[in-house]
């Protein structure tokens, strides 16, 4: 699983992105994210090695002048394989 951010601009250190590698906020951290992206603090792409994200978006409600966030998901298919030997 990936998110892929197509746009990113939040109010920096106020409205907050924490990304989680599982199915909720106990699973490890991936990044916690705000400000705008394109000043390395934002990654393009974020993968989940347990194909599953959770995503907590926090804000203080105050309008900001931030364009907020949008992002695309895509599955990812595995190409480990396997073999079993004979005898």
């Amino acid at each position: 699983l990936s998110l892929t951010f197509t746009d990113f601009q939040t109010q920096s250190g106020v409205d907050v992105m924490t990304i989680y590698d599982g199915t909720d906020t106990l699973s490890p951290l991936l990044g916690v994210y705000f400000g705008e992206a394109g000043f390395g603090n934002i990654p393009s792409v974020i993968t989940s090695t347990r194909g599953c994200l959770t995503i907590q978006f926090e804000s203080d409600s105050v309008g900001t002048p931030g364009r907020g966030w949008a992002s695309e998901i895509s599955c990812i298919t595995s190409t480990t394989t396997s073999t079993t030997p004979t005898s």
